[in-house]
């Protein structure tokens, strides 16, 4: 008798279990309208989220701000041209210099360190290896640039691959 418990308490066990594997392995799937399940926790643990929204928010404010005082137009309006448009498009349409802009994003960026060391925010140490970190990058998007130039003088790419 006892074997027969057994049994059957081990085959409602495995149903369980199954049933519960089976809607686990269902969960990340979009619904048949295919509209995505939600996502589970605080959206800072998601890729995308917490620093790298921050991140985005700045680096697009800041580009609208140093577009609006290079075009003497105001943030709003330079806000709406920029809305869905790639950056060199909308340098273009305000006849602003790529470099001329990179040059002033360079210098409010450096502002905006030095302004978070004076106010406590970061020490000199740490604001002196952030202002480091930026002319390295500076330093290879040259870098890059040369390589590029070099590829498409030579024929090893083309000028749609330049643009990639």
């Amino acid at each position: 008798m006892e074997t027969k418990k057994m049994k059957l308490l081990v085959i409602v066990c495995a149903l369980f279990i199954g049933a519960g594997a089976a809607s686990f392995g269902f969960a990340g799937t979009p619904d048949i309208d295919g509209t995505p399940p939600p996502k589970i926790g605080h959206p800072c643990h998601h890729r995308g989220g917490g620093p790298n929204l921050l991140g985005r928010y700045l680096r697009e404010n800041l580009m609208v701000e140093v577009v609006s005082q290079l075009s003497k137009q105001s943030a709003d309006t330079v806000r709406q041209e920029m809305e869905g448009k790639p950056l060199p498009v909308v340098l273009d349409e305000y006849k602003i210099d790529p470099k001329t802009f990179h040059a002033a994003v360079e210098a409010k960026k450096t502002s905006q360190i030095n302004q978070l060391v004076t106010d406590g925010y970061l020490s000199s140490d740490q604001g002196k290896a952030v202002l480091g970190e930026m002319e390295k990058r500076t330093r290879r998007h040259e870098l890059m640039a040369k390589v590029i130039n070099k590829a498409l003088a030579d024929g090893t790419i083309s000028a749609q691959e330049a643009q990639l």
